[in-house]
């Protein structure tokens, strides 16, 4: 009987500990091809006390999807408060990931030589490589984020397919708009 109830209570100190040591703090690395404003920055920060990271990576170059995808495959190094992480390190130590990215490519449509569609596929490939290497180092949460506002047949096809991909990877598509509302529910 001493055995079991001296089991009993280990078992019990055990999820304890764990429970207590149990890090409920979030990590968020957001991949943008636009430029986030302070005012943004802050008001993620502050619609959940959980957030403890919320590390941005923005170039400022007219990045398409193929320069991000190929910045993923070389594991470029980002500075975050004086720290440098691995772009893969992210990716497996985030617990959610957020990409807004293709604005650029969507933009560059009517100044190109090849047939749009043709065009486009070509990004939505890129895309779906880029989010196989995400998934590659992360089982987390993803988000694809879309604007509401397609003002063409492009954007159209390009916001239909880019959906269909997500749901291939098993990532959530969702207006822009209502990130900050997800964010608060984490």
């Amino acid at each position: 009987m001493k055995k079991i109830l001296f089991l009993f209570v280990c078992l019990i100190s055990i999820c304890l500990i764990y429970n207590l040591k149990l890090d409920d703090k979030i990590t968020i690395f957001k991949i943008s091809d636009e430029n986030i404003s302070n005012k943004e920055y802050t008001n993620t920060l502050n619609c959940n006390k959980k957030i403890d990271k919320y590390i941005i990576y923005h170039n400022k170059y007219n990045y398409r999807v193929v320069d991000y995808l190929r910045d993923i495959v070389d594991n470029i190094d980002i500075k975050y408060n004086n720290k440098t992480y691995s772009i893969n390190n992210l990716l497996v130590k985030s617990n959610l990931i957020v990409l807004n990215i293709g604005n650029v490519d969507i933009k560059n449509i009517k100044n190109i030589e090849i047939d749009p569609y043709d065009y486009i596929d070509n990004v939505i490939k890129n895309y779906e490589d880029l989010l196989k290497h995400i998934r590659k180092e992360s089982k987390e949460n993803v988000i694809i984020l879309y604007e509401i506002d397609r003002n063409d047949k492009y954007t159209d096809y390009y916001y239909n397919k880019l959906k269909s991909i997500s749901y291939k990877h098993n990532c959530l598509f969702y207006d822009k708009s209502k990130l900050d509302k997800y964010i608060k529910n984490l």
